[in-house]
């Protein structure tokens, strides 16, 4: 909510902001397997735990609160009409859903999955912890672009594409390995996150200024709720059947996406007001 109140440009704020929390999730692979490897698994819970409480520490002493009062979005808005907006609701809640689980699935399996089907190519965590790392990094790359797409394009004209790229990528991941593998986890990673900037976008192309704020509370405490729920998944699956069944089951999941990019309706396009000082 804070980055739409102040974007120009949406999809390119939203884009940007992807790209940045996501180049965050890219090193922590790096990071991890580094640390894990050199100085034990211990220091790398300790040291990005130190390295976040710090950051959070200095911009809470650095960033001035605004007074936001009379001050209005001045970015371009898209508005549906009021008899559509239960598609809206329901098309977000499902991709929601659906992109969370899976998002934060792959984010835990896919270490795993590299150290068992990559092993002809390297056993090293620090070498398998660069893979994954560039691997994150086409995904974060994706959401810049998406950004630009969305502030060009309508939002179902961006997401009913993008929505077919995660099922196959998923499907065909769970009987690949080595080089074949790493190609298939850069379409799920830019799958997963180029949706995640649509949901994000989606919230603040539909909601009004005075609602924003809640209409993003309820969106991630929904994804939030399906990205834990998801942990325990993962291990059920794996359990049952390996990667195998686990990545069909997500696979069969993200069919969903694509059902709700297609219930999405048009937009109605409108200028939003200048901001007044």
């Amino acid at each position: 909510a804070m980055i739409v109140s102040y974007a120009d440009r949406l999809g390119r704020e939203m884009g940007l902001n992807g790209v940045w929390g996501n180049l965050g999730v890219a090193s922590s692979a790096l990071v991890t397997g580094l640390v894990g490897q050199y100085l034990g698994w211990r220091w790398a819970f300790i040291i990005p735990g130190i390295v976040t409480v710090m950051i959070g520490l200095t911009f809470m002493r650095t960033v001035v609160h605004e007074n936001r009062s009379g001050h209005r979005q001045a970015a371009a808005q898209a508005r549906v009409a009021r008899e559509d907006m239960w598609r809206v609701i329901v098309a977000l809640l499902i991709v929601v859903i659906a992109i969370s689980t899976t998002f934060n699935a792959v984010t835990v399996a896919l270490p795993k999955l590299f150290a068992e089907r990559l092993a002809e190519l390297t056993e090293s965590p620090a070498l398998l912890g660069v893979i994954a790392a560039c691997v994150y990094v086409f995904g974060a790359a994706t959401q810049y672009t998406i950004g630009k797409l969305i502030d060009r394009y309508s939002l179902k004209a961006v997401s009913l594409p993008l929505s077919f790229v995660l099922a196959p990528f998923l499907y065909l991941a769970a009987t690949l390995s080595n080089l074949p593998l790493i190609i298939a986890a850069i379409g799920i990673v830019m799958g997963a996150f180029g949706q995640v900037t649509v949901n994000d976008a989606m919230v603040g192309k539909y909601t009004s200024e005075e609602w924003r704020s809640r209409a993003y509370a309820v969106r991630y405490f929904v994804g939030f709720t399906a990205a834990g729920a998801s942990v325990g998944l993962v291990a059920s699956l794996y359990q049952q059947g390996g990667f195998v069944t686990m990545l069909h089951a997500f696979a069969g999941l993200c069919l969903l996406v694509i059902a709700a990019a297609i219930i999405l309706p048009a937009e109605i396009k409108v200028r939003a007001p200048e901001a007044n000082s």
